[in-house]
């Protein structure tokens, strides 16, 4: 199940940040929000792994052991960017520099 889980949540934020219409603060969260969800679930599936050597969810769909090193690794570099970007991208649209159109 955490398999679809990382599937669907980039999927779920991309689509309710759409529906933020003014100030950075929502999205700023949403953002955060999703990028912890993202790697709660990554962290889930890789744990899988450890103990039962795979994870499958579907006969398509399923994470081995080399693959679980891959989704931690981008799960690790997703969630730092993110948090970061957060607040670069807060300070860029008060400085002017870009606008909150942009950032969404």
């Amino acid at each position: 199940m955490s398999l679809f889980f990382i599937i669907l949540i980039p999927i779920v934020a991309s689509l309710a940040s759409l529906s933020v219409r003014k100030g950075t603060a929502s999205l700023n969260l949403l953002v955060k929000l999703a990028s912890l969800a993202e790697f709660v679930a990554s962290l889930i599936a890789v744990t899988a792994v450890v103990i039962d050597g795979t994870l499958s969810a579907t006969p398509y769909l399923s994470l081995d052991p080399f693959g679980a090193i891959l989704v931690m690794l981008v799960a690790i570099i997703g969630f730092t960017a993110s948090w970061y970007s957060t607040g670069y991208l807060d300070g860029e649209v008060k400085k002017g520099i870009i606008g909150f159109s942009r950032v969404r």
